[in-house]
């Protein structure tokens, strides 16, 4: 069975190069987009995905767009965009808890860093590979 079968393998594999991307450089490139946006095409073809699941999906990703142009940048475009991209891959529920998972994980982070007294912009990519591995595994810590 090829790779393109499993949306959430493949979602986990390209989370961990917009991850280290976005914390190194604090941006992803436009060609890690481009290439996530062609696979998330065929992975949907190939998983039968129907449009209205994909849109439904989509909708985090939007919020995440509408937040980031209102707030002006205190919520990254390109963490909307990865959101609005990962729909392609990934059933709303799947959405939803990679969403709430990695939230809270970027607020505890932020929270002993204020506490510590070393608080600064944290890359929010950086928080979704542990949370798409839990609905790998099936494994809730």
């Amino acid at each position: 069975m090829c790779i393109l079968s499993y949306p959430l393998q493949v979602a986990f594999l390209f989370s961990i190069i917009f991850a280290v991307e976005d914390f190194i450089n604090h941006e992803v490139s436009s060609m890690v987009f481009l290439a996530y946006f062609i696979v998330g095409i065929i992975v949907s073809t190939v998983s039968e995905r129907k449009i209205t699941d994909v849109m439904l999906s989509s909708l985090p990703g939007i919020i995440f767009l509408i937040l980031s142009f209102t707030l002006k940048g205190q919520v990254g475009t390109g963490d909307g965009l990865y959101l609005l991209l990962t729909s392609l891959y990934l059933g709303i529920s799947q959405m939803v808890f990679i969403l709430v998972i990695s939230l809270i994980m970027s607020g505890m982070v932020s929270l002993l860093l204020v506490l510590t007294g070393k608080a600064k912009t944290l890359p929010y990519l950086s928080f979704i590979p542990l949370p798409l591995l839990l609905l790998i595994t099936g494994r809730i810590i």
